[in-house]
């Protein structure tokens, strides 16, 4: 692994490094004629005095390529002499590529050439030879390691740590590599052992690199895996004191808010009871509530439908900032819910809200009062002057006339249905019926965002009817939301069906066990109204139309 060659060079270069100072140089100029013959490469120093005694040598006759050309030919045009100088080139210079200025190439290596170096994760940083030739690619990791390119003395000698802020770069590289390679062990691995062994390591070669903690937070996981829970509460408990705000103290203390999948039971019910305050509007208890859970469990247990129901309650009371944030939230935390467009467009419309309230209350516009009435003139000389109009009647004139029509009786198919009836109520099936949604428990400001739901709702889907949503009451918990405009209770059971698929996604947000569908005529809505005997007509609903109700 690439950690381990880190830690092993490093601690190489600290052992050469920690040498005297003739020992480390004799080491030094040993290790660059290993390096070099194996490179290919002359060792300069070795043919210096060679070179220097064949230029010094008086009345030296030798010919420049070893041996005189007796036949006179040209250098060139000459195999031996070529093959001999070519095997002399290679003993001295070793093998190079034919590019120019090799000279200048193959010397110690640049600045930028000697810098620290980056490779790519999946690339071995170094092999067993610690001074081996950088390998190819230059994406970075979060180790930097010095590639060794010029290995004459000299550039050996400058990635030795000889000098303090040397020293710590090094130990810093040891430092990240035994985290890394512990992680490695307890996350790839899980071998657990291993870890452990290598996270104590660290912490005694390097007390102080702790990571924020994480160090600790692994060795208290570890040993949790291994069964030894006194050591693992020992490092909990490591952490929790001296990083008590971190993210691992709070992942060990509150592990559910990072597994989302494995949610509490206790807190999903107290999320719901939330919710169905806010559905109840007692909204300053859902709210004081809903902080108090936050606090605990973050974002972990939020639905759309919980932030939706809060921002209609912000909404009211003219919170718009408050309203818009939770907003948000839907649309960052739920891009797939159904509900993200509804939020981004009541994020829209609250931006421009006072704007458009002010052009509102500016315009001057007088219209009839709901409750005012139409006056009809009744003056009796208006009427004095209108002529009366004649009417004649023959039925006196002739005599009466008695006729016997035998009447065909009516198949059964085509008889009038039975109207049902029961002490309070009568079901006829060809009257006019009202759709009612009943609401149980549902504050004012969300019966009426039902209403708006559903008017939209009908609108895109039965455009081509005219069907009308009032709010009427029941008693003090339930709430209706009265449909009209169905010639036959066949018509209304129709629209029933249709709605009761459709209105988990019109009104989503509204928990199902707070409201059901049902028909109703005018006259046995104004009678429920009166007696409150909904279970009765249920009941009598349920005779007529087994199958529907």
């Amino acid at each position: 692994m690439k950690q381990l060659n880190i830690i092993e060079r490093e601690d190489s270069l600290q052992q050469i490094a920690a040498m005297p100072t003739a020992e480390r140089d004799a080491f030094l100029k040993k290790l660059s004629k290993k390096l070099k013959k194996e490179r290919g490469i002359k060792d300069w120093d070795a043919d210096t005095e060679t070179a220097s005694n064949a230029f010094n040598t008086k009345n030296n006759n030798t010919p420049l390529f070893g041996s005189e050309n007796q036949k006179g030919e040209w250098y060139f045009y000459n195999t031996a002499a070529k093959s001999k100088g070519y095997s002399e080139f290679r003993s001295i210079w070793g093998q190079r590529q034919n590019i120019d200025n090799w000279r200048r190439i193959s010397g110690p290596g640049t600045a930028p050439q000697r810098a620290a170096r980056r490779v790519n994760d999946n690339e071995t940083i170094v092999g067993d030879d610690p001074m081996a030739a950088p390998p190819p690619g230059n994406k970075a990791i979060d180790i930097l390691v010095p590639i060794q390119d010029d290995i004459s003395v000299e550039g050996l000698r400058e990635n030795l740590p000889l000098t303090q802020p040397q020293l710590d770069t090094s130990n810093g590289r040891i430092a990240t590599s035994m985290f890394a390679l512990g992680k490695a062990y307890q996350n790839l691995l899980e071998d657990y052992k291993e870890a452990i062994i290598t996270y104590e390591s660290s912490l005694q070669k390097f007390p102080d690199s702790l990571y924020g903690g994480e160090i600790y937070s692994n060795l208290s996981y570890c040993y949790k895996q291994l069964g030894n829970l006194a050591l693992a509460d020992r490092y909990k408990s490591l952490l929790l004191q001296k990083f008590a705000s971190s993210e691992y103290a709070d992942r060990l203390q509150h592990p559910e808010k990072y597994k989302p999948a494995e949610k509490d039971p206790a807190t999903t019910k107290t999320y719901e009871s939330i919710y169905n305050k806010f559905i109840e509007g007692r909204f300053e208890e859902a709210v004081k509530e809903k902080k108090e859970a936050d606090s605990i469990h973050g974002k972990t247990y939020w639905t759309p439908q919980l932030l939706y129901i809060e921002s209609v309650y912000y909404i009211r009371n003219r919170q718009d900032s408050a309203a818009t944030g939770v907003l948000k939230e839907i649309v960052t935390q739920f891009p797939q819910s159904p509900m993200k467009e509804k939020a981004e467009n009541i994020i829209r419309v609250l931006s421009y809200r006072d704007s458009l309230e002010n052009y509102l209350t500016n315009l001057k516009v007088e219209r009839m009062r709901e409750d005012s009435q139409i006056v009809v003139f009744d003056d009796a000389r208006i009427q004095g002057n209108i002529a009366q109009k004649l009417e004649r009647d023959d039925s006196k004139l002739l005599p009466k006339r008695v006729t016997t029509v035998d009447v065909p009786k009516l198949a059964e198919e085509k008889k009038a249905p039975v109207i049902a009836r029961n002490q309070a109520f009568a079901i006829d099936p060809l009257s006019a019926q009202n759709v009612v949604m009943i609401l149980t428990k549902v504050d004012p400001v969300f019966s009426s965002e039902a209403r708006t739901a559903f008017n939209r709702y009908n609108q895109t889907k039965f455009y081509n009817r005219k069907i009308e949503i009032k709010k009427d009451t029941l008693d003090a918990d339930r709430t209706l939301l009265v449909f009209s405009g169905f010639v036959s209770a066949d018509d209304a059971i129709k629209y029933t069906d249709r709605i009761r698929k459709d209105a988990a996604g019109e009104v989503s947000w509204l928990p199902a066990d707070k409201y059901f569908f049902t028909i109703i005529s005018d006259d046995n809505l104004e009678l429920l109204k009166e007696n409150k005997k909904l279970d009765d007509y249920l009941e009598l609903l349920k005779q007529k139309f087994p199958e529907k109700f």
